[in-house]
C-alpha cells in the first residue's frame, strides 16, 4: 500500500511537469520526503573566459536579524526552519502579505511569503470557530498568480493529504491548534517588478457520520503512561485534544480489518488528524469553498544565478554547467561531466571517480545550508541526454545559511569550477 501511495504522489508531481523531475531520482525522492513529512560578475576558471553572473537583488537591502525582528519573525520562516537560524538575504527578503476570508465560521488567514525570483513559499492560517468540532481543509493545487494558473508543488494542506482544524499533531509544547499553520511551494517564472496578485482556493470537508481515530500501539497518544517529562506533556496535550471534539470516536486497527468504520461511512483519521490511506476512506462532504486573495511585490528577490557559462576541459571530461543557482530559498544544480567517449562505460567510469561533490566556501569550509528539512543526495547518476552518455550532478538544495564571497564545487578531491558570489554596490 506504501508503494502504491508513492507512486501516486510522484506521478502527481510528474504531472506539474517541474523540469528535469522525470530525470532525477533524487528529486522524486525529495518529493516523497516532503509528503510523508520526513529547497554582475565573473566566474573564476583557470583558462577560461569568465562568464556573466546575473544577480536578482532588486530592491534588496541586506539586514541582519535583530532582538526586534526575532519577536517578530514572519510565519513563513518558522514553517521554512522552525526556530533555526537564517541566511540574512532569506530574512530580508521575507513579506507579510494582508489576505482573509470567512465562511461558515471558518477562516483563512494568509500571513506571509519569501520570492527568490523563480519560486515562491507561502505560509498561511486555518482557524474554526467551533474547536470541538474538527474538519478537514484542503487547498485547491491549482493556484493563479499574476492572472495564470500554476500547479502548486507542495502544500501543508494537500488533497491527499488535508489538514485538521484544530489539529492534534503532537509537538513540542506550547502547540497552536486553532488556528493552525501550514504552508506551500510554487514555481512561477517570468514575473514583471512590481506588486502581483495570486488566488488560492480552499476546500472545507465534514465526515458524513465522525472521525474515527485510530492510533497504532508505538504511537505516543496510545502510550503515555510508558512517556515521562516533556514527552508525556505532549502526548497528553494531543490525546486530550482528541478527546474533546464532539464528532471524534476511537477505533482500533482491529476495527479497520473488518471495515467496520467504513461501512459505517465513518472517517478514519490517525492521531495527528491526517486521512487513513484506505481504499475507501472518502466519507466527507464539502460543505464550503473559500476563496482568497493577496499580494506580493516581485522585485523583492534574492539569488545568484550562473548563466552563459563555458564548458570547462577536464584531463578526463568535459564539464557542462546546465545550471547553478544561489537563491534565498534554494541551491539548484545541474552540472554534466561529458565523456570522451560516448558510451555509458565511460560514463560510470566519471562517476565511479569522481563520486560525491561538496560546495566550500573560501575559506575550505562545507558550506552550510538553512534547515528546510529536506536535502538531496550530492552522488552524481549517469543518463542519456540527447543522444550524449553523462555523468549528472542534478539537485536541489534549501538555500545557503550564510551566502560567502565564493563557492567551489569539489568532486573527487578536486575543484572543478569555482563561483564568484560577491555583488558591487
Amino acid at each position: 500500500m506504501e508503494d502504491r501511495k508513492n507512486k501516486q504522489i510522484v506521478q502527481r508531481v510528474f504531472e506539474t511537469s517541474l523540469s528535469g523531475l522525470r530525470e532525477d531520482p533524487y528529486l522524486a525522492q525529495r518529493v516523497l520526503n516532503i509528503a510523508h513529512g520526513k529547497e554582475e560578475k565573473n566566474v573564476n576558471r583557470t583558462g577560461k573566459r569568465p562568464s556573466k553572473l546575473v544577480v536578482v537583488a532588486m530592491a534588496l537591502v541586506l539586514v541582519f536579524a535583530t532582538t526586534a525582528f526575532a519577536l517578530t519573525r514572519p510565519a513563513v520562516l518558522r514553517w521554512l526552519t522552525g526556530d533555526a537560524p537564517v541566511s540574512p538575504q532569506l530574512e530580508s527578503t521575507a513579506q507579510t502579505v494582508i489576505g482573509e476570508n470567512t465562511v461558515d465560521g471558518i477562516t483563512v488567514r494568509m500571513t506571509s511569503l519569501v520570492f527568490d525570483g523563480n519560486k515562491l513559499a507561502f505560509s498561511y492560517e486555518l482557524e474554526n470557530e467551533q474547536p470541538d468540532m474538527p474538519l478537514l481543509i484542503a487547498a485547491n493545487p491549482i493556484m493563479i498568480v499574476d492572472g495564470k494558473e500554476i500547479q502548486m508543488m507542495y502544500c501543508t494542506a494537500d488533497p491527499y493529504s488535508p489538514q485538521m482544524v484544530p489539529s492534534p499533531h503532537l509537538d513540542v509544547l506550547p502547540v497552536k491548534r486553532n488556528p493552525v499553520t501550514g504552508g506551500g511551494e510554487v514555481y512561477v517564472r517570468d514575473l514583471t517588478d512590481g506588486k502581483v496578485t495570486c488566488e488560492m482556493t480552499f476546500m472545507v470537508y465534514k465526515p458524513e457520520n465522525k472521525f474515527a481515530v485510530v492510533l497504532h500501539p508505538d504511537i505516543m497518544q496510545a502510550n503515555v503512561e510508558t512517556y515521562t517529562g516533556d514527552a508525556r506533556a505532549e502526548a497528553e496535550d494531543s490525546l486530550n485534544t482528541l478527546k474533546s471534539f464532539r464528532n471524534t470516536i476511537f477505533a482500533t486497527e482491529a476495527d479497520l480489518a473488518n471495515e467496520q468504520w467504513l461501512s459505517a461511512n465513518y472517517t478514519v483519521i490517525d492521531g495527528s488528524g491526517r486521512l487513513y490511506d484506505l481504499p475507501d476512506n472518502s466519507h466527507l462532504n464539502e460543505t464550503a469553498q473559500i476563496q482568497v486573495t493577496f499580494e506580493f511585490d516581485a522585485s523583492v528577490a534574492f539569488a545568484c544565478d550562473f548563466a552563459e557559462t563555458d564548458d570547462i576541459e577536464l584531463a578526463d571530461a568535459t564539464l557542462h554547467v546546465e545550471q547553478f543557482r544561489l537563491s534565498s530559498l534554494e541551491t539548484r544544480i545541474d552540472l554534466w561531466l561529458i565523456p570522451q567517449e560516448n558510451t555509458e562505460k565511460a560514463a560510470r567510469s566519471l562517476a565511479e571517480k569522481y563520486g560525491a561533490y561538496a560546495l566550500v566556501d573560501e575559506q575550505g569550509e562545507v558550506v552550510q545550508y538553512s534547515e528546510m528539512d529536506y536535502t538531496a543526495s550530492t552522488t552524481p547518476y549517469v543518463t542519456q541526454i540527447n543522444g550524449q552518455w553523462v555523468c549528472r550532478y542534478l539537485t536541489q538544495m534549501p538555500g545557503l545559511l550564510r551566502f560567502p564571497d565564493s563557492v567551489s564545487f569539489i568532486a573527487g578531491g578536486d575543484e572543478l569550477i569555482s563561483f564568484d558570489l560577491m555583488t558591487e554596490e
